[in-house]
């Protein structure tokens, strides 16, 4: 793990400076574990961040990793009944989301068989 400051960023990725001063670059697909589709709203110039250098690729260029650094951090195992919980919660949260999305789907298979009309707002002429 190395400390560096964000010299540039591109596209497909940011350049970085070690405090060493050698420069490499970061791919896009290693800055964050979530897919980053604009790398400006994660990174900018000036910003300190801490890399993993991966390699030297063929032109001699280093290549590093944001990702791996962060997904190296201290993982603190939890306990069978803190996992529990987490994921009855989560289950509660999907059930009350699909009940609700179900209400509107039979809802409108209603409306489109003909069963019950879609209620009318009232036009009074005038």
């Amino acid at each position: 793990m190395h400390a560096a400051t964000v010299t540039s960023v591109v596209s497909f990725g940011a350049f970085v400076r070690l405090e060493t001063g050698e420069d490499g670059m970061v791919h896009i697909s290693e800055v964050s574990e979530n897919y980053v589709t604009n790398i400006t709203n994660m990174l900018s110039v000036g910003d300190g961040v801490q890399v993993k250098f991966l390699r030297q690729n063929d032109k001699s260029q280093l290549e590093f990793s944001i990702r791996q650094v962060q997904s190296e951090g201290p993982r603190v195992p939890r306990s069978p009944a803190v996992a529990n919980e987490i994921f009855e919660e989560k289950m509660n949260q999907f059930m009350k989301q699909a009940d609700s999305v179900l209400i509107d789907v039979r809802r409108n298979l209603k409306v489109k068989q003909g069963l019950v009309r879609k209620k009318r707002t009232s036009r009074k002429k005038g």
